[in-house]
């Protein structure tokens, strides 16, 4: 039994607001950090319709795309209050995620274990 089938994944990876130029899509062994994330949703137990990439980035919007999950892109968003009460919110609002627990996993820890 899923013990996450009520709870969303979202992972902001945004790129302006990155410790370093193009951290989030610099390859690790041939994988990029940002796709290492989506892989460590995944095998966490978050079903791919329950993870939700949030992002300012084309090339990470691609790689979400093509993992097959939710994927949003904002050009002019940051993961801030203010975003939150804009666009992004809306989106997120129109997603119908009800009263699901809500975790916010950072594009940085995808080298978790994931008991962790």
């Amino acid at each position: 039994m899923n013990n996450l089938k009520n709870v969303v994944c979202l992972i902001p990876a945004f790129k302006k607001s990155s410790r370093f130029q193009d951290d989030l899509v610099r390859r690790l062994n041939q994988v990029p950090l940002i796709q290492r994330t989506l892989n460590l949703a995944v095998e966490t137990g978050f079903e791919k319709s329950s993870i939700f990439l949030l992002t300012d980035s084309d090339e990470i919007m691609l790689t979400g795309t093509r993992f097959g999950i939710n994927a949003y892109l904002g050009k002019q968003v940051n993961w801030d209050p203010v975003s939150l009460n804009g666009d992004l919110g809306l989106y997120l609002r129109n997603q119908r995620l009800g009263k699901r627990t809500i975790l916010v996993l950072s594009p940085y820890s995808p080298f978790l274990k994931k008991e962790t």
